[in-house]
């Protein structure tokens, strides 16, 4: 195979098992230009951004960002970017939180923006300078490795588990419906797999096959340490089926934006945002069985393994159970 190089983020393959997006190579990151986006509760509506080579005490110093504190970052997916309406919201819902976090949004819109093949290819290089600054944030602005948490939808899920294949003490990794196509039957280094963090949790609402319009991937195969299929995981009550032609539209990247056409699977993105401080989403055994004593969405604790149920409303805020207001920020 091929490779590329991009000091200091390492070189990149094109043999096995890379092979998985036809041997497409990933781009640079000057080309991808990545953006970090810190949001905190002093900087609520204007970002400040983080620059991975550029972090020192003196930097970061500067910046609104909390050392010390639990950091999270959102990370979309395919022809998706990093001022979407729903990065927006799960920001600002993190921001309710009464625990103080640093919400970074990762942007690689440009990355994106391409064919899916060639973006599949790009979460390997954004997955390693997201890694990057992780670590700097480690080291310079304190954070201990158990106070991070990542969040990715769609290929974004697939950048978290580059992150977490790369540094081994991640404690979680949620996947919001992480794409299939490319990411199936491939040796774990190349996906998102339970051993990338202490605990994955994946919540999956699109599954089916990206030929017929799908974007998250076969049911059968299990992501996460937990996944959560939401009203039977394949599309979800008032979406319409994605109306997509495979090669023009995801092959060649002719999608303007992956939110306005992927109802069924943008819903995984509107059901984490949800459970943040409206929702209790009590997930069951499939297909019909007992309640179990796990929670999907962002309160979601580890403790149970393998595929678990989940039930919502049709409209928002989609809970079939809320939080009461004296524990709506702390479960019991």
């Amino acid at each position: 195979g091929k490779q590329v190089c991009y000091k200091p983020f390492g070189c990149f393959s094109n043999g096995r098992p890379f092979n998985n997006m036809r041997r497409n190579l990933p781009d640079s990151p000057q080309k991808l230009d990545i953006r970090f986006l810190l949001y905190t509760t002093s900087n609520r509506e204007t970002s400040v951004e983080l620059r991975p080579l550029k972090i020192n005490e003196k930097t970061l110093g500067f910046s609104p960002f909390i050392p010390e504190s639990k950091t999270i970052f959102i990370i979309h997916g395919f022809s998706d970017r990093g001022s979407s309406d729903w990065i927006l919201e799960m920001k600002n819902e993190l921001l309710k939180l009464t625990e103080t976090v640093n919400v970074i949004v990762v942007d690689w819109r440009k990355g994106a923006a391409v064919g899916y093949l060639k973006a599949g290819a790009n979460t390997r290089v954004v997955g390693a300078v997201s890694g990057y600054l992780l670590k700097r944030l480690h080291y310079v602005g304190k954070v201990k490795y158990p106070q991070f948490h990542i969040i990715g939808h769609d290929l974004g899920a697939q950048v978290a588990g580059y992150i977490g294949e790369a540094i081994s003490c991640i404690p979680r990794i949620t996947g919001l419906d992480p794409s299939g196509f490319g990411f199936e039957n491939v040796d774990k280094r190349v996906k998102l797999d339970p051993e990338d963090a202490a605990y994955v949790d994946v919540i999956r609402t699109n599954c089916g096959s990206l030929i017929r319009g799908d974007f998250g991937g076969e049911s059968r195969y299990q992501v996460g340490t937990v996944d959560f299929y939401v009203n039977g995981g394949i599309s979800q009550p008032g979406c319409s089926k994605n109306r997509l032609n495979f090669r023009r539209d995801i092959l060649k990247g002719n999608l303007e934006d992956i939110t306005k056409v992927a109802c069924s699977h943008m819903r995984a993105v509107e059901y984490f945002t949800s459970s943040i401080t409206k929702c209790n989403y009590q997930a069951h055994v499939c297909p019909e069985g007992p309640r179990v004593d796990i929670i999907m969405g962002y309160h979601s604790i580890p403790g149970e393994h393998g595929k678990f149920c989940v039930e919502t409303e049709d409209t928002e805020p989609f809970c079939v159970s809320h939080w009461n207001h004296y524990r709506q920020f702390s479960i019991i």
